[in-house]
This record gives C-alpha cells, structure tokens and sequence, in this order.
C-alpha cells in the first residue's frame, strides 16, 4: 500500500473512490465510506491469525453488514480488474469493465489485490 501519511489519508477514502451508485448498491454504511488506507491496514492487523491489537475505533464498530459491504464493493472492483486481464481469452468477461477502466492502486485492500493476482496468475507473488 501506497504512504499516504503524508498527505491526506482519506483522499482515498471508500467514499471519494466508488461512485455513489456502488456504495448505495452495497448498502455501504456511513463508517464503510470513511474507511480509509490507513483503516483498511488495522482492519488487516484486526483480522490476522492470530489477531493483532488495534485501536482504531473504526475497525472496532464494524459490524456483519458492514464487513458484507466490503467485501461486495472489492469483489466487484476486483471483478473489474480480472474482465481487464483477461479481455482477450475471455470475452465474456468484457461487459464487466471497459479496457483500462480498473486498475490495482493504493485504495484497494490488499486481500483483494492479492486474490485478483491469484486469479490471474495463480503463482505470481505479491
């Protein structure tokens, strides 16, 4: 993940990087959207095995439809990104995204990097 302590952390916030219609498709709650990168690596450390303490009140106040809303918002992004990949072995994919309109970049939590990469090409390390 990209430093963004420099800047403002939540220029990349889920809010400013989906549009509305997605977060209210994903029944995104106001905590969802203010996520940030910098939530998204406690969230990490929250979720690890074995789990790692964090203070950050917004992993704590996540709830099931919160985690739900999530995971639909990158699964759908990284959906995106595999039509992308695959555009030319998998037409059928292509109604998905339009060439170069999803990318892997500093928004995207890792787990969904991850899986996309895995996805495509299965040994790649990342």
């Amino acid at each position: 993940m990209a430093d963004v302590k420099a800047g403002d952390p939540n220029q990349f916030s889920v809010e400013k990087i989906f549009p509305p219609e997605r977060l209210t498709h994903f029944n995104a709650s106001p905590l969802v959207r203010s996520f940030n990168p910098h939530d998204f690596e406690e969230m990490t450390k929250a979720f690890s095995i074995p789990p790692q303490p964090t203070d950050n009140p917004k992993v704590k106040q996540l709830t099931t439809q919160d985690l739900v809303s999530i995971e639909g918002l990158f699964s759908d992004y990284r959906g995106g990104i595999i039509a992308n990949f695959h555009a030319g072995t998998a037409p059928q994919l292509k109604k998905m995204a339009a060439a170069g309109s999803s990318c892997c970049c500093c928004c995207t939590p890792c787990c969904s990097c991850c899986s996309a990469a895995s996805q495509t090409q299965p040994y790649a390390e990342v």
